[in-house]
């Protein structure tokens, strides 16, 4: 299990000491303190331990002006020599028992030139170990801090595989300015820390949908959903409905993107769309707490529409994977989903239960009917299925609901067993081949089921 990690930024302004009190919870508070580090510690880091850290990271003006006693400028002896109590007395007041967290102030650059940034950036990664938790004050952070926390945070995440607490902003100035600050009563200087992970989320959704748009992954929705989503919900009735609700989308979305992936066709064509459907209601009605995140939750709804709005699911999954590079998925499910779509057919048709679609056998049938008429077999060179079945096969293959999809199906045919035999075949064709074929094979589908209508590119 990795370290607690609490990493804060010092400046060298003479801090007014004030309260400070969590944003979502005024009695959590800690009064009359000058550094905000102090308060979060006693508020948020009252788990950690003597195997956890405290790192405050300081220029070495700051270092001399706030970490250490008396380093204020002095406008009368001209020196750095004001009496002042230091952050580091206040972390031994605090932190001096043995069983307590280590503390440790380390330099930093003052981040003037880009390189001075990057080596910010690099001091603060390298201290920070795989699988760490960490809590991120910015309160005292320079200008561009916060920018680069979110993405030290994008980072870390990838490279050592943290976690990520909180991320602490004290609003001192919502009093106002210092002046008029040290004329108010210490009661009444009241400041709230705010917690801006919710902004860390939204980036992490903002990205989870983004794959999902662009590429076709639902697994860091999956993942998220899966999360602790309590940063992403309102603080208001209903948000145990509405976490239920997350959680059921990411599942929902997995398990049919995973269909896709893997070719199961079944799982395809018995998806619940409804329930997504009401699942995706609740979510654009409720209260999210980060409120941006409602066009991201539309962007995922027209994604998968195609999907949950078609009698032909297997056609818009073939659509998908062309759109995503699953060539080998998108040709195997537009064949099996051609054979789908003519036992539904031939079912209603002939009012005949043989032409169910999950059994093998009429599948097997419609499969090989398409192949003899293809290649004109003769009766006489038929399998035993097929002379077994002789009065349904000459029935079919005059059928032109089966006639018509002979040739397209023979090319498909042959793109298949090529692609599955790697490119080891005579006169193999090469990757661009497969998804151009894909591409004509789709359309010219959609032009036998659809007709006479005209269609637009998958």
């Amino acid at each position: 299990m990795g370290r607690k990690v609490f990493i804060s930024f010092l400046g060298t302004n003479n801090y007014v000491p004030c309260n400070y009190f969590i944003e979502k919870d005024a009695t959590q508070k800690v009064s009359n303190i000058k550094y905000v580090q102090e308060a979060i510690i006693k508020l948020f880091c009252s788990d950690f331990t003597q195997n956890d850290v405290i790192f405050t990271f300081t220029t070495s003006l700051a270092y001399q002006m706030n970490y250490l006693d008396d380093g204020q400028w002095n406008n009368n002896s001209k020196q750095y020599d004001l009496p002042n109590i230091g952050l580091q007395t206040v972390y031994k007041n605090i932190l001096g028992d043995s069983n307590n967290p280590q503390y440790q102030s380390l330099p930093i650059k003052e981040g003037f030139s880009e390189k001075e940034i990057w080596e910010i950036f690099e001091t603060v990664s390298n201290v920070i170990e795989n699988g760490d938790e960490l809590i991120l004050d910015i309160t005292h952070a320079f200008r561009f801090l916060p920018m680069l926390g979110v993405t030290l945070i994008d980072f870390l995440k990838v490279t050592k595989n943290v976690s990520v607490k909180g991320v602490f902003y004290g609003a001192f100035e919502k009093l106002g300015v210092q002046a008029k600050v040290l004329s108010m009563p210490i009661e009444e200087r009241n400041a709230p820390i705010i917690n801006l992970l919710p902004l860390i989320e939204l980036q992490r959704w903002t990205q989870a949908a983004n794959n999902f748009n662009q590429y076709g992954f639902a697994d860091s929705i999956f993942e998220l959903t899966n999360e602790n989503i309590k940063p992403v919900l309102a603080q208001t009735q209903g948000k145990d409905e509405l976490s239920k609700s997350l959680k059921s989308l990411g599942s929902i979305l997995n398990t049919l993107i995973g269909n896709i992936f893997t070719n199961r066709g079944k799982g395809l064509k018995e998806f619940d769309a409804t329930n997504l459907n009401t699942i995706i209601a609740t979510i654009e009605s409720s209260d999210l707490f980060i409120k941006p995140l409602k066009p991201l939750f539309q962007i995922i709804k027209n994604k998968v529409t195609p999907l949950i709005q078609t009698k032909y699911v297997w056609l818009e999954s073939s659509k998908w994977c062309y759109k995503h590079n699953l060539i080998q998925q998108g040709i195997t499910q537009l064949q099996e989903g051609i054979i789908t779509y003519l036992l539904d057919q031939l079912k209603t048709t002939y009012n005949d239960s043989f032409y169910n679609c999950y059994e093998e056998k009429p599948r097997t049938l419609i499969s090989s009917i398409l192949n003899i008429i293809h290649k004109q077999t003769p009766e006489t060179e038929w399998n035993s299925m097929l002379k077994k079945e002789k009065d349904r096969v000459y029935l079919l293959m005059t059928n032109p609901l089966i006639t018509q999809f002979v040739s397209l199906f023979a090319k498909i045919t042959s793109s298949r067993n090529d692609i599955q035999h790697a490119g080891y075949l005579k006169n193999a064709g090469d990757s661009k081949t497969f998804k151009d074929n894909l591409f004509s094979y789709i359309k010219n589908t959609e032009e036998i089921i659809y007709a006479p209508q005209s269609h637009q590119s998958p």
